[in-house]
């Protein structure tokens, strides 16, 4: 048999498993909900939950599967939607969720949302709801496959230290928004070199990681794209792609301030003085491990924008569940209760989407908090990018090379729009 037949044996045996061991505290007054989540996420905090959910809903048992990344994740939703095991629960990102949501894979929400007495979706954060929502254009558009529990928003993390030393004012204390020639100036300024002429103190790490480097296109005034979701056309050959991955490349090879890895240039390490694409947790790690060197957060730098990307964490509802009103009656805990909020806040601190619970996030984090919201309000703010795995790992097989500094940009970009243009194609038939 071969190997990944084996494995999918293995994933539907350890589920049938688990509803095996579940099946016994089952009686007709009660019912078991199986929900995925990932392990990465603290087991504790779930289990914590779990405990409290069911303390107040004696009739509803919560049973846990966990996955161990993202390719377990795509690989369980795979086989158990195949051996009609499905989880009546599933946590979900929604670049990880859309490919499921347009398969069916998820119970549209709109019904229950519509008969709960105490929930609206205006009460949710209206880029986090979009971002759960299906795109116009589709047969099912308008169909909410998630509840979002959380928004996930990146900017520039800055070590306020670094900016001093070097006599340089932070883009924090400017009267001004950022732009890409402060950001280049202050780079410039802050790198050193030694006698031989190589890097010794770079002054900004701009990950190559897929959901970080696409800012700067958006900030160029374009996208890579003809939509943000779900898209037809590549727009790889347009001026704000070059000019965006031009400033990158230079700013990698040519005058060297930059660096992609954290172990050349990060702001833990001390190794640089800014860091793109950082996210809240970078603000508790630095309180945890006991720095001393101050911290801050802000905008990205502008050129025609200024904005910062916006994902969401939330949770679906399995198309096969029996446990409809069951399930919701969890998500919503989950979503907009005191304790799931501060339980998630401890674990991570990413603001709720439930908007009541922004006062939580405030008081949780009142220095950092504030300047997250602003990012997340930004009008130059966007959602993060829908679209195929494929699609995407085509892409940034390319733009590996312009990091790298192996192909020039025009060339990285002619061959990665011919090749992704016939990938679109296909994928629309």
């Amino acid at each position: 048999m071969p190997n990944h037949r084996k494995r999918s044996l293995r994933i539907v045996l350890a589920v049938a498993l688990v509803l095996m061991v579940a099946a016994p505290v089952v009686t007709a007054q009660t019912i078991t909900l199986v929900h995925m989540a990932e392990r990465v996420d603290s087991p504790a905090t779930r289990e914590a939950l779990k405990a409290k959910f069911e303390e107040m809903n004696p009739d509803i048992r919560i049973e846990f599967i966990y996955t161990t990344g993202r390719p377990d994740w795509y690989e369980k939703m795979v086989t158990l939607w195949a051996s009609d095991v499905f989880p009546d629960v599933i946590e979900v990102s929604t670049e990880r969720a859309y490919e499921f949501a347009r398969q069916g894979l998820f119970l549209d929400l709109n019904p229950l949302m519509k008969k709960d007495p105490d929930l609206t979706w205006d009460q949710f954060n209206p880029v986090a709801v979009e971002l759960s929502t299906m795109p116009a254009g589709r047969p099912d558009a308008g169909a909410r496959y998630s509840l979002p529990r959380t928004i996930l928003v990146n900017g520039v993390g800055l070590n306020i230290d670094m900016f001093r030393q070097a006599g340089l004012t932070p883009p924090t204390e400017m009267e001004h928004h950022w732009t890409w020639d402060d950001f280049d100036e202050m780079a410039t300024k802050l790198t050193r070199f030694g006698a031989d002429g190589s890097v010794e103190q770079y002054a900004v790490r701009i990950p190559n990681n897929h959901y970080r480097w696409p800012t700067w296109v958006h900030n160029a005034g374009g996208w890579i794209f003809d939509t943000y979701i779900d898209p037809s056309e590549s727009r790889l050959l347009t001026d704000p792609v070059r000019t965006a991955l031009d400033f990158i490349f230079e700013a990698l090879h040519v005058k060297q301030y930059a660096h992609p890895h954290q172990n050349y240039a990060g702001i833990y390490n001390s190794k640089s003085a800014m860091e793109t694409g950082v996210v809240p947790s970078y603000g508790t790690r630095h309180r945890d491990m006991g720095f001393s060197w101050e911290i801050d957060f802000y905008h990205n730098p502008k050129l025609v924008r200024g904005g910062s990307e916006i994902a969401t964490i939330g949770v679906a509802i399995g198309a096969r569940t029996k446990h409809e009103e069951a399930a919701w009656k969890w998500i919503k805990f989950l979503a907009t209760s005191e304790e799931a909020i501060e339980l998630f806040l401890n674990e991570r601190p990413d603001a709720p989407a439930w908007g009541p619970g922004t006062q939580l996030y405030l008081e949780s984090d009142p220095v950092g908090a504030p300047r997250w919201i602003e990012m997340m309000t930004h009008p130059d703010a966007f959602t993060r990018p829908i679209y195929s795995l494929e699609v995407e790992q085509l892409l940034q097989q390319h733009i590996n090379d312009i990091f790298a500094g192996t192909m020039p940009v025009d060339m990285v970009l002619e061959e990665a729009h011919r090749q992704l243009s016939i990938l679109l194609a296909e994928l629309k038939e």
